[in-house]
């Protein structure tokens, strides 16, 4: 603020109350008016003769006396202070009243205006966020990592939900229960396998004999064939049949994910005991004689278990979906503190990004085979089962992403709109603080 004596250093102001101080404290010109006119004393009539017939004949006394009376009777004006007119204080374009002291006062106070709106808020210069293009690098940076971590945790988070947790495992095969196609094949796979048992072999052959009885021979496991696999849809079709696969599915799990190496198998064991309860006995054949029947193997014997090591992968995978988690709410946490402005709105480009990468996984997930093709599995019914699951899980997955998907864009619409309501807020503050200080 300017100091008290800056306020008069007008150089018009300073030069017009110079002259109106000159014309107050100079001295009154009293020769400008007159003083009674008296005869001096020594005034000489003619020849001193104090009987001049021309003049009274006046003694000294008297007109001294006289004198002194006008003297006393004159009474000399007094000086007035000289008051300077305001149009003489200021010039003609200040247009100022007529009254000096008002005049001073709205000098002084347009000061004062101008220096507050010197120092409003609109005026000055918004100090920017400290290191803001260092926390904006850094923030970009981290964002890769934080989708990727977000994605991590969320798929290791359904794995351990649907795949390792024997209840999810059970819900999400069910389904595989109702679907009359996949049943179908099962039933096909378990008829082929048994017809190719070597106790049913043994005694029908292959179907190709050539020996002598060998039309006989074959004819006979023609019919037995038709009546296996007859039997074998009967059970697939049977009202008990959920039950029943959902002992075999928990008897599988337990044998994929009890953390041994060794080579990953089908636990047919319940739905053997099943078909030979149906079948074997009556026929009188052995069909559970195979060991390896009732494990439907799925890592082939060529060497290495690629399923088996899998499943372990995938347990160990699914146990860090917490870590993941906090690995994701950390970074978010990172990123949304060091954002230097409108928070909000960077959260939802974020989010967006991520429902976009959600959403294409769950296209690219809808169907996929999952290189299963590439796996040697040694037996029709564990090709069969595989497939089957392959796809009911790559569809669960799809659906999972799609969902988190769908909820990931709601929080990020809504982080969208914050954004917008915080800048007109903002703006709206702005504009006030700017109007008043006008």
């Amino acid at each position: 603020m300017p100091s008290q004596q800056n306020r008069f250093e007008d150089p018009d102001a300073t030069e017009i109350f110079s002259a109106a101080v000159d014309d107050h404290t100079r001295p009154m010109n009293t020769t400008e008016q007159s003083l009674p006119k008296v005869t001096p004393l020594n005034d000489d009539y003619g020849d001193g003769n104090w009987e001049n017939p021309e003049v009274p004949a006046y003694t000294q006394d008297s007109d001294y006396a006289q004198h002194h009376q006008s003297v006393a009777a004159y009474s000399a004006p007094v000086a007035q202070p000289v008051k300077p007119s305001p149009q003489a204080f200021y010039p003609a374009h200040h247009q100022v009243s007529h009254n000096y002291a008002e005049q001073l006062h709205s000098y002084i106070r347009n000061e004062e205006v101008q220096e507050v709106a010197a120092y409003s808020p609109e005026r000055r210069t918004r100090r920017a966020p400290i290191l803001a293009k260092t926390r904006r690098a850094l923030c970009i940076i981290l964002a890769p990592f934080f989708l990727l971590s977000g994605v991590a945790s969320a798929l290791a988070y359904w794995t351990q939900q649907t795949i390792i947790d024997p209840q999810g495992f059970s819900q999400i095969s069910s389904s595989m229960a109702h679907n009359a196609d996949f049943q179908s094949s099962l039933a096909n796979s378990v008829a082929d396998d048994v017809m190719n048992s070597s106790s049913v072999q043994s005694v029908l052959g292959d179907g190709n004999s050539t020996a002598w009885y060998g039309s006989a021979q074959n004819w006979l496991h023609d019919q037995v064939n038709t009546t296996v696999h007859d039997s074998a849809q009967a059970v697939v079709t049977n009202d008990n049949y959920p039950q029943t696969w959902e002992t075999v599915m928990n008897d599988t799990h337990n044998y994929l994910f009890n953390g041994e190496v060794k080579p990953a198998a089908l636990d047919l064991n319940y739905l053997y005991d099943q078909v030979d309860q149906t079948i074997g006995q009556p026929l009188g054949i052995d069909i559970n004689a195979d060991a390896d029947q009732k494990l439907v193997l799925l890592d082939g014997s060529d060497g290495g278990y690629p399923i088996n090591s899998f499943a372990q992968r995938l347990t160990n995978f699914a146990a860090s979906w917490k870590i993941l988690t906090g690995i994701t709410a950390a970074l978010g946490l990172a990123m949304f503190a060091l954002w230097p402005k409108n928070r909000f709105l960077f959260t939802a480009i974020v989010g967006f990004i991520g429902a976009a990468i959600l959403w294409i996984f769950s296209m690219l997930a809808s169907g996929a085979t999952w290189g299963l093709g590439s796996l040697n599995i040694p037996t029709n019914t564990g090709k069969t089962f595989m497939n089957q699951l392959v796809q009911t899980l790559s569809g669960s997955v799809a659906e999972f992403a799609k969902m988190l998907a769908t909820n990931v864009a709601l929080v990020s619409a809504v982080c969208l709109l914050l954004a917008i309501a915080i800048s007109v807020v903002s703006y709206g503050v702005r504009a006030t603080t700017s109007a008043r200080t006008r």
